[in-house]
């Protein structure tokens, strides 16, 4: 913060440390208090409480007062005491408090989140005995901070106030998108699956026959409330068109055979998603192995989880490890001739399709579990391979553009801060606001 406009003066912060009183609420059981905290910074708000909840003194904190928090983690955190309202003001120790009634506290509040600020009182933190770490107010107050005169300080927060509004909304209205994109993404799924999203298609090309189905499994009755499909679509049950089956049950004789072999844990799928930075091995028989090696194609289905909606997880595997198996814990099922894989595995991530593994996998003990004969018993809705094949294409072209203005969301995310700290940075260098010279003419 060197080279200052003419006028301003460098001030140790420690001009504006306040010499506060303790106050012991114990001792007012019956008076409430507003509490400024670090647990009540987050909601932006003072916890109101009364003095028989709080078991040790506090600080006594005035209207403009600046709270600066000096406890790691929390460390990046100022807060400028508002007006009294109805209760007494107090701030836990974690709070270096400044006080000055000629400095603008708005002002001084944007001062300490400034980034060449935030450098050097990161470097006066130490440890305080054992993990805790703290600032050290008496190195913080040697810290200069730059002042220029109060009307100066007034301009530059009406500007900053401004400025970072701006900030704010783009951050609230950032904030809403990731669940627009996954709103989008299960609009486009829904469709997908009631004939909505190739309805036109269907004019347009004939669509192939629907694969006849050889098994006549029945569709399990709890999830038996099913939409209404095209006329070329057709209602079945999953397992009539897959193999659905189970993998390794891991144990402790498992350690002694001596044929090792690659196997997938529900630690590894996710929705649409497999995880392979670890990758187990699990002893099995070359028997064992031939019924559970995985082909590109296979769809995992993650067979129980401690959260309902985590329950039926489910990715496709490509082949990525030569050799793989999987555990018992995570069902695989193997798509029939004239069923894509894909199209399968996008109805299962489909909100209706997670409807019908809630409610299958759900019992009367209040579990929550899937097995290979629930799995088989999913209602699956069938259409021509054609059709299948546009609709894969369809969600695939609409999820890579989801996927781009995921990335951009992103990219915008990570640059507001920088942006906020940009205006602060030319605020305290003077360059932010008009100035008034002698002549009494304001210049930019």
């Amino acid at each position: 913060m060197s080279g200052l406009p003419k006028g301003w003066a460098q001030v140790p912060l420690g001009k504006f440390a306040a010499k506060t009183k303790n106050l012991d609420p114990s001792k007012f059981p019956t008076e409430i208090f507003e509490l400024y905290s670090v647990p009540s910074f987050s909601t932006g708000l003072p916890e109101v409480v009364p003095g028989s909840e709080i078991k040790s003194s506090k600080q006594i904190v005035l209207p403009g007062d600046v709270l600066l928090c000096k406890i790691v983690p929390h460390i990046n955190r100022v807060w400028t005491v508002p007006s009294l309202k109805k209760h007494r003001q107090i701030a836990s120790g974690e709070w270096i408090v400044y006080r000055d009634h000629g400095c603008e506290p708005h002002y001084l509040c944007y001062c300490l989140s400034e980034g060449s600020f935030r450098e050097q009182f990161l470097s006066t933190v130490a440890g305080v005995g054992g993990s805790l770490m703290r600032a050290r107010p008496s190195e913080v107050e040697k810290i200069q901070v730059p002042i220029p005169s109060l009307p100066e300080q007034r301009r530059i927060v009406a500007k900053l106030d401004n400025l970072t509004g701006s900030t704010a909304r783009t951050r609230e209205q950032l904030g809403r998108i990731p669940k627009l994109i996954q709103k989008y993404r299960e609009a486009i799924l829904a469709a997908a699956f009631t004939g909505e999203l190739t309805r036109e298609w269907r004019h347009i090309y004939p669509s192939s026959p629907i694969v006849r189905v050889t098994s006549k499994a029945p569709i399990d009755g709890r999830a038996a409330d099913l939409e209404t499909l095209p006329d070329t679509w057709a209602w079945t049950a999953f397992g009539n068109t897959s193999l659905v089956s189970g993998g390794l049950t891991k144990n402790s004789k498992r350690e002694a055979l001596p044929f090792k072999v690659p196997y997938l844990r529900v630690a590894n799928v996710y929705a649409n998603e497999l995880r392979l930075d670890e990758i187990s091995e699990i002893g099995c028989t070359p028997a064992e192995l031939s019924k559970t090696r995985l082909q590109s194609g296979d769809l995992l289905i993650v067979e129980g989880n401690g959260s309902i909606d985590q329950i039926g997880r489910v990715a496709i595997w490509a082949s990525e490890i030569e050799g793989c198996s999987h555990q018992n814990h995570i069902i695989r099922a193997r798509m029939s001739a004239g069923f894509d894989p894909k199209y399968a595995l996008f109805w299962l991530i489909s909100p209706a399709g997670r409807h019908a593994i809630e409610r299958v996998a759900s019992s009367s003990s209040g579990l929550h579990t899937l097995s290979i004969s629930k799995v088989s018993s999913l209602p699956f809705p069938i259409c021509g391979m054609l059709e299948q094949q546009e609709i894969v294409r369809r969600i695939e072209t609409a999820f890579a553009w989801l996927d781009r203005v995921a990335v951009e969301h992103a990219n915008a995310s990570r640059l507001l801060p920088r942006l906020d700290q940009a205006i602060l940075a030319k605020a305290f260098r003077g360059e932010l606001t008009t100035r008034i010279e002698s002549t009494g003419h304001e210049k930019v």
